[in-house]
């Protein structure tokens, strides 16, 4: 899958561009990813017709549905404690 051109600007104010997360990472640094791209660039590549940044974005939204579950599921219990 062929990665698309992605731009932002750096700390100097220049326009910087990369076109997968590890680009990003070397030319702005770790602090710069977000947390599926940070996890793009663990997975390294993709699968077939689909790229790290896709799958990274799945399992990171597929793990906030569960968090919010869980916070959902606790703050039940702590409701039916009160009573």
């Amino acid at each position: 899958m062929k990665y698309q051109e992605k731009k932002t600007i750096n700390k100097e104010n220049r326009e910087v561009i990369w076109r997968h997360p590890g680009g990003k990472l070397r030319r702005l640094g770790s602090t710069s990813l977000t947390d599926t791209e940070l996890l793009a660039v663990i997975l390294g590549s993709g699968s077939s017709g689909r790229s790290a940044e896709e799958i990274a974005d799945e399992i990171i939204s597929k793990e906030n549905a569960g968090e919010r579950r869980e916070r959902a599921r606790l703050k039940i219990f702590k409701f039916t404690l009160a009573f």
